[in-house]
């Protein structure tokens, strides 16, 4: 970052470096995650929302409900705790 660049093309040297370390980084995430997900038999999802009062609470079931018993993710066998 406190390189000095004197014309276009250095700039672009540098623009490519960042990108292709990002890239390779991307990449390796996107390989852990596959791996990660292909290696659990149960996955935890955490519902956080602010429960001010009590419709809040009430709202939340409800959404909760709705996405949770939705048809479109049955095949994916939602079991509910």
């Amino acid at each position: 970052m406190d390189e000095k660049i004197q014309n276009e093309d250095e700039l672009r040297q540098k623009i490519s470096k960042v990108a292709n370390k990002f890239n390779e980084s991307h990449n390796i995430a996107l390989e852990n995650t596959k791996r990660y997900l292909s290696m659990v038999g149960d996955l935890d999802v955490y519902v956080n929302t602010s429960m001010r009062n009590r419709g809040n609470f009430r709202d939340m079931v409800n959404y909760c409900e709705n996405i949770f018993l939705s048809p479109r993710l049955r095949a994916l066998n939602i079991r509910r705790t």
